[in-house]
């Protein structure tokens, strides 16, 4: 690697980390104490500190995948659609704490999450024909998403 590759790589993953902490800013003390404490989550929810610790070390591995893919993006159209992906995973995965947290709506924090993995399915699909290491980078993402879906799930319908 060279480095120059060192260096756009960083700064995919520093945009990359941006997203969540974006994201962050829609999760307030007050929002987590008031409404969110409030709310029946399954029993199978981790405390809140682990999400704090799993998304930024997620976001490492996503954003060089993203970098993977876009170095292959102007090759043609298969590759370019495929960054298009993950550039439209991004936005959802970036909207869901927007929609859950700020907005304390539910029903939109399902239906962004649905986005997301199903942006997600079609990303893994795509990406392993562009860049196969992309994908194995992007598995632990789908694995922890497999797990946010649920617990999403879990609080939309008992709510």
């Amino acid at each position: 690697m060279n480095k120059t590759d060192f260096c756009y790589g960083l700064l995919a993953v520093f945009l990359t980390e941006m997203v969540g902490f974006f994201g962050a800013f829609s999760i307030s003390q007050e929002t987590l104490v008031d409404w969110y404490n409030n709310l029946v989550i399954s029993p199978y929810s981790p405390p809140n500190w682990i999400f704090g610790a799993v998304w930024p070390m997620l976001y490492i591995t996503i954003g060089i995948a993203g970098y993977l893919l876009y170095k292959k993006s102007s090759k043609n159209k298969k590759t370019s659609r495929c960054f298009s992906l993950f550039l439209m995973n991004m936005i959802f995965n970036g909207l869901w704490p927007f929609c859950f947290f700020y907005l304390r709506n539910t029903t939109l924090g399902l239906i962004d999450i649905l986005f997301v993995v199903i942006t997600l399915g079609l990303l893994l699909c795509s990406s392993y024909a562009v860049d196969k290491r992309a994908t194995y980078l992007l598995i632990p993402y789908s694995m922890w998403l497999g797990f946010a879906t649920y617990l999403q799930v879990y609080i939309w319908y008992m709510n």
